[in-house]
């Protein structure tokens, strides 16, 4: 079987401006944050009032036990979906748009400008009011999918701000959308 080389395009590779870098806001996190306080602190209260009627002294080390347990498990809880959404960057280059997530292994898509279709804006009732929003990027590429940047401070404008950007890189690719029935 013959063997085909495949060659690099002479010259070094253009080079990527950056254009915007955001996070998601940790108003993603409300539900999350309001539900583990309340288990904790009904975890708690139940403990608590259980210490006050177990009246035999081989239960009194294990009920202190137990509430040490529920605090621990609510701070872990709460510093784990903090960290899980604090760990989600947005970098926008005039070639690409990189989401990169993880706390401890990092996981990064990237999906090419020239390659995306549409965008939509999305404003949940509780991120609209404090003024955030979610920004859905839809590719042609099968491989990333369709992708949403979450809890973006005002997501109108960096919408019509990326879909600039998006427009720019594809005149500069020369590619256009073209929809086959």
């Amino acid at each position: 079987m013959p063997v085909q080389s495949i060659t690099a395009p002479a010259g070094p590779p253009p080079a990527e401006n950056a254009v915007w870098s955001a996070r998601p806001s940790q108003w993603l996190n409300f539900g999350k944050f309001t539900e583990i306080a309340i288990v904790g602190c009904a975890g708690v209260a139940v403990l608590s009032w259980l210490r006050g009627r177990m009246t035999h002294p081989a239960y009194a080390r294990y009920d202190t036990i137990a509430i040490a347990v529920v605090v621990v498990w609510t701070i872990l809880r709460l510093g784990i979906a903090y960290l899980r959404v604090a760990s989600t960057k947005y970098d926008l280059t005039d070639q690409r748009l990189l989401i990169t997530t993880g706390v401890l292994g990092k996981q990064r898509r990237e999906i090419e400008l020239r390659r995306v279709q549409d965008f939509a804006v999305r404003e949940p009732f509780w991120l609209r009011i404090v003024g955030l929003g979610d920004l859905a990027v839809f590719t042609a590429d099968r491989a990333t999918g369709d992708i949403v940047l979450h809890a973006l401070r005002d997501s109108k404008q960096m919408d019509g701000h990326i879909r600039q950007v998006v427009r720019t890189a594809q005149a500069t690719a020369g590619t256009r959308e073209v929809n086959v029935l």
